[in-house]
């Protein structure tokens, strides 16, 4: 079996994730952060090094639609929310049953590798700032762009 190295990168990239100072990064926010150790790394090492540490269980990686994918230190079962006008991603606090979801999927004929829940909503700083739930607007955060979510025709998010 093919030996794969720990480079001085991964171990920056996997210790950045690690920290206290990146929460749910993007691959972007992993690049401005690992820069100022490796000025000469790639956007491109950062997302093949994600991947690679994605792969052997070390970090999560949180899809969202119409939104960067972010990525999770945290590996055990947990659930978050999106919060649709600033764009953080939160982790959500206790357990979430899906034995009834993971039945249903078996006996559809499904073999359930994983399950991850991502919910969409507007964190509690946001709805204190005055916005409503259906304006998307989404405020400048940390220098990255935050892409709006649209409601639907009924006004849901």
């Amino acid at each position: 079996m093919l030996q794969t190295r720990q480079t001085k990168q991964r171990i920056a990239i996997l210790e950045a994730m690690r920290s206290n100072s990146l929460d749910h990064p993007s691959a972007a926010e992993v690049y401005s952060s690992i820069r100022k150790s490796f000025p000469k790394i790639s956007l491109g090492t950062i997302y093949r090094n994600l991947n690679f540490l994605c792969s052997k269980g070390e970090i999560l990686k949180i899809e969202i639609p119409n939104a960067p994918d972010r990525y999770d230190h945290r590996i055990s079962e947990h659930s978050h929310i999106f919060c649709s006008k600033c764009g953080r991603l939160f982790d959500i606090p206790g357990e979430f049953s899906v034995l009834d979801f993971a039945e249903k999927v078996e006996r559809g004929g499904f073999i359930l590798h994983s399950l991850t829940v991502t919910a969409r909503g507007v964190c509690s700083e946001c709805r204190r700032l005055g916005e409503s739930a259906l304006e998307c607007r989404p405020r400048k955060s940390a220098g990255r762009k935050i892409l709006p979510i649209k409601p639907s025709k009924k006004g849901k998010i």
